[in-house]
């Protein structure tokens, strides 16, 4: 599982009565893997590997794959052109509560809306006005690598009891869709 600064993997191998689970409080999954699988390995009777150098050639390919979707892909976060809303930007500010995640501030920043999570403080930076009641967060930390569709809802068009959040990139591996933020009022 994955949220933002903390990562954990568990292998389970009934077989072996084995059981390896990796907390790390980074964000690279690579080395997540390279530790797993370093674990494992001698239990299972194969050949070790060098996971570091494996998980680099990966990677390069990984990244010139993605290089290749990305320019398929619009970037929000770069356009030059913003989408429109139904409401007046001051209608979605706010504090929206999960009872797991905490707190997600919405506030004016400028001309336009900011975002940022109060127990997560790599999730934070700008809405982008996408269209309806969406905006695109486009987190100032670039290397999050999971920008997201923030959806705001309620009885009527304009009215924002609650809000929800789904990666853009379906290659993201954040788990926005578990939360249901729902407005806080007089708190």
């Amino acid at each position: 599982g994955t949220l933002s600064g903390w990562n954990s993997y568990l292998a389970l191998i009934p077989e072996l009565q084995l059981g390896v689970v990796v907390l790390t409080n980074g964000s690279s999954d690579k080395a997540r893997m390279a530790m797993m699988y370093s674990l494992l390995r001698p239990y299972l009777g194969v050949d070790d590997v060098d996971w570091i150098d494996y998980l680099e050639e990966q990677e390069k390919a990984d990244n010139a794959e993605a290089g290749a979707i990305a320019e398929e892909e619009p970037d929000f976060c770069r356009a030059a052109v913003v989408g429109t809303v139904f409401a007046p930007l001051d209608a979605y500010t706010g504090v929206y509560r999960d009872r797991w995640f905490g707190d997600i501030s919405i506030y004016r920043e400028g001309d336009g809306l900011a975002i940022a999570a109060a127990k997560s403080p790599r999730l934070q930076g700008r809405l982008i006005p996408y269209r309806g009641n969406t905006f695109v967060a486009c987190w100032t930390d670039r290397t999050l690598g999971g920008d997201a569709y923030v959806s705001f809802a309620g009885d009527t068009p304009d009215a924002t009891d609650h809000m929800s959040m789904r990666s853009v990139s379906d290659r993201s591996d954040f788990d926005f869709e578990e939360m249901q933020l729902q407005r806080v009022v007089g708190d």
